[in-house]
């Protein structure tokens, strides 16, 4: 894994932050920015489709936040939509909207798995091609030869 590349963090919402709205404004900071055409951010709210974050001083904003547990995930990409594979490229936190309701299946305390979608539409000569991007998250060091992850395109 690269030693050295962008380097973020999510300012707000703060590791386990109760947030008293159901809008939810992500603050980023990010050290050593790329310098390449196209570079940008992803953010993703739970398992949603990632919003790409052109200028990351500007937050990303998620409207109409269910009450309940959330994770937000954020990752540098080069201007093709492939993640920086340097382990501080990417940042998670986790969160609480305020309210009554559901949350979502997430447990912090064990592993997690991070795709990073390349792109919604990919043609025939493109698929050939297509990276498969990915982050595993909250595994401890000593048994990472005991985990796998497959991929199956259809």
């Amino acid at each position: 894994m690269p030693a050295t590349g962008p380097m973020v963090v999510i300012t707000s919402p703060v590791k386990g932050e109760e947030v008293n709205s159901t809008d939810v404004g992500v603050f980023l900071k990010v050290r050593d920015w790329p310098d390449v055409r196209g570079a940008h951010m992803h953010v993703m709210l739970d398992d949603q489709s990632p919003e790409d974050v052109a200028d990351p001083m500007l937050p990303a904003v998620f409207r109409g936040v269910k009450p309940g547990l959330h994770v937000v995930r954020a990752f540098a990409c080069n201007g093709d939509h492939v993640s920086y594979k340097n382990p501080a490229a990417f940042a998670m936190v986790w969160f609480k909207v305020a309210g009554e309701g559901g949350s979502m299946a997430f447990d912090p305390a064990v592993p997690t798995l991070t795709f990073n979608q390349p792109g919604a539409f990919c043609s025939r000569a493109g698929a050939k091609k297509a990276p498969v991007g990915f982050l595993l998250s909250g595994l401890p060091l000593g048994d990472v030869a005991g985990w796998r992850v497959r991929v199956s395109a259809d």
